[in-house]
């Protein structure tokens, strides 16, 4: 395996930057969660080619989105912020996995006849930074450890990527957006294309941090609470339905007399339905008793401010 210290490219790239976390970062989970991206290669699709063209390509988005790079520390405020020094790098591992020693990695065709299911992509350990894996717990006051990492990990027939980021520096869609961003520069690089757009106003967090109170007589914090001691293990799970499988669920979940149902609810009832029935048994719930299911929802792209403007979102955590 070889590890490159990635350093971003662009007018503020050598710049040091502060990047102080905003008041609601503090209340969001406080742990590194872990996105993969599966490629299929041609048989002229070099990795040597591709690493390259893609470390290019990185240290162009780390050059835009900036929140990436660095570490979280102490600030004047008694907070915390995301601190991009001048020689600050993002770490990048690349992964050769065409032969293990318990015998052939899985191919991309492998993973596809499995519609990409987790358990045939094998030991995740294989495919991730250690101590950066999803729900790998790092909070503010533990100093001196990167916001993100990357891997780009090659196997038979294919590649996969995985992102690595705190939650402090990105939601779910601040991944999105990222991946999209990456993908544009990916796109400039090796296909000549124009490179993306991109807006510097992205950067302003100042609109989401609040002045800071000060308590006259302030009470220490209460500890951080512990597991609760009846959880039970879990698991993370992705769910991968091929288009064809979505055009037959909506058709069994649309009402007889021709009411409209979206396809999102269709998905969504199927879920709840294979959860409730998989999860009762277990946590032995009393079914009486009225269930809630709550979702995060997006709200940039509600927002009428022009800094939402683009459809997919921005790159900074809200």
């Amino acid at each position: 395996m070889e590890t490159h210290r990635i350093r971003p490219e662009g007018l503020s790239a050598s710049s040091p930057e502060n990047f102080r976390l905003s008041t609601l970062d503090h209340t969001v989970t406080h742990n590194y969660c872990t996105w993969a991206i599966i490629f299929k290669l041609g048989d002229v699709d070099s990795a040597a080619t591709i690493t390259e063209g893609f470390k290019r390509a990185l240290a162009l988005t780390l050059g835009q989105c900036r929140h990436y790079v660095g570490k979280i520390e102490k600030n004047e405020h008694g907070e915390f912020s995301i601190v991009k020094k001048a020689d600050s790098t993002v770490r990048l591992d690349v992964r050769q996995l065409d032969h293990q020693q318990n015998g052939h990695y899985q191919s991309f065709s492998d993973l596809e006849k499995t519609n990409f299911s987790a358990k045939s992509l094998g030991d995740p350990a294989l495919l991730a930074i250690d101590g950066m894996t999803m729900s790998c717990g790092h909070y503010p006051s533990h100093i001196g450890r990167d916001v993100s990492a990357f891997q780009l990990t090659f196997i038979p027939g294919g590649m996969v990527f995985t992102i690595h980021q705190h939650h402090l520096v990105g939601d779910i869609f601040a991944a999105a957006s990222l991946t999209r961003q990456l993908a544009g520069n990916c796109s400039f690089i090796f296909k000549g294309t124009a490179p993306p757009q991109w807006d510097e106003i992205l950067m302003d967090r100042s609109r989401f941090i609040t002045p800071r109170v000060i308590i006259e007589d302030p009470k220490p914090s209460p500890p951080i609470p512990q597991k609760h001691p009846d959880w039970l293990p879990c698991s993370w799970l992705l769910f991968h339905i091929r288009q064809e499988k979505i055009v037959e669920l909506k058709k069994l979940a649309t009402p007889a007399d021709g009411t409209w149902i979206s396809t999102y609810d269709a998905v969504i009832a199927l879920i709840w339905r294979v959860l409730t029935k998989n999860r009762a048994p277990i946590y032995k719930p009393d079914l009486s008793t009225q269930a809630i299911f709550m979702e995060s929802v997006n709200m940039r792209s509600r927002r009428k401010s022009s800094l939402y403007a683009p459809a997919r979102g921005n790159c900074t955590r809200t």
